[in-house]
């Protein structure tokens, strides 16, 4: 039997998209450009959420004006949904706590609707709350004579400046 006979050709353009939900301090979900393109999104569509026992919740994409379903409200490119009664029953800490969902399209559907996956990840609202790795630590301190460099010209500041006389 050849190598080439058990392989399964991956869907790249499936699995290279960044579908995310970000739950705001205002308690909004909030889809990024590429959920909306994923879930085909528009104005006409409103959301049905179904929630999980682990946190993960699902999606199906219904029309607007669905009683079952999540309004869609749209700003600038985004669109967002109203959650923070859900978020507030759940005891979820929202306020303190960055909420993001990975979506992905599944096989299953519901009502004949695809289900989409919003599997949750919870992280720290700081970023100094992150755990340091090796490769996180800060650079050398900078001598006491040195003039402080703009971020955005960082990477410029550590290279040895030639000056005339030298």
């Amino acid at each position: 039997m050849n190598f080439a006979a058990n392989l399964k050709m991956l869907d790249a353009e499936r699995l290279q998209q960044t579908a995310k939900a970000t739950i705001q301090s205002n308690g909004r979900l909030s889809l990024t450009v590429e959920a909306g393109r994923l879930m085909h999104l528009a104005d006409d569509k409103s959301i049905v959420i179904f929630a999980a026992e682990n946190g993960d919740l699902g999606a199906i994409v219904s029309h607007k004006g669905d009683r079952r379903a999540f309004e869609l409200k749209k700003a600038g490119a985004y669109f967002y949904i109203t959650f923070k009664t859900y978020l507030q029953e759940m005891g979820i800490d929202y306020k303190n706590r960055r909420i993001v969902y990975d979506i992905i399209a599944t096989d299953e559907k519901i009502d004949d609707h695809v289900l989409y996956r919003f599997s949750r990840r919870v992280l720290p609202k700081e970023t100094k709350e992150l755990p340091i790795t090796e490769d996180d630590t800060p650079d050398a301190v900078v001598e006491n004579n040195a003039a402080e460099v703009p971020s955005d010209d960082a990477d410029a500041a550590k290279e040895p400046v030639e000056t005339e006389g030298e």
